[in-house]
């Protein structure tokens, strides 16, 4: 009762599965993260069968779990009903009887899905701000304790060097005139 109440109540999706992927445990967040209806349902699903996203290859899974005993937080995506694809991480290990024989592979899933889209909006959110110190028409400098850490190419420019990057690691103070 204790172990089901703890894996019942996990925010990441418990499994097992066989080595020919049939799933033979699941908890409540693997129900809802395959969008089943019920346990019962979980039980039907087969992994081999699974339609992954495109970058996975669920025998090489297999392949790599089965070599190197475990695998930790393998990042991928899943298909969804209505092509909507989810971005999960496993982590999963390889349960062994006495003599070697695969008896059964069991992990975690967690959805990632918010992590990925708030990495991209910040890369986006990066690339933009980029260009638009590289493209502005007046100098920009950011420092920290005087020193300078980032420079556009106009300032770069204004100051008489050939690059922004000339500038970074530099003191401020050494671009003023000693009566500033």
């Amino acid at each position: 009762e204790r172990y089901r109440r703890i894996t019942e109540g996990l925010p990441l999706a418990l499994y097992r599965s066989t080595p020919d992927g049939r799933i033979i445990y699941g908890n409540p967040v693997l129900v809802k993260l395959l969008q089943k209806t019920s346990m019962e349902d979980l039980l039907t699903v087969n992994m081999q069968d699974y339609e992954f996203g495109p970058a996975y290859d669920r025998a090489q899974f297999n392949q790599k779990l089965e070599e190197q005993g475990e695998i930790i937080g393998l990042e991928y995506q899943w298909k969804q009903p209505g092509n909507e694809y989810r971005w999960v991480r496993e982590n999963a290990r390889v349960i062994r009887d006495a003599d070697g024989k695969v008896l059964w592979y069991e992990g975690t899933i967690e959805d990632i899905t918010d992590t990925k889209l708030a990495e991209q909006q910040l890369v986006q959110s990066e690339e933009l701000y980029r260009k638009l110190t590289e493209m502005a028409p007046v100098g920009i400098v950011l420092t920290c304790k005087g020193i300078v850490q980032h420079a556009n190419p106009f300032v770069a420019q204004m100051l008489g060097y050939e690059k922004p990057e000339e500038l970074i690691g530099k003191q401020v103070l050494d671009f003023l005139h000693p009566a500033e």
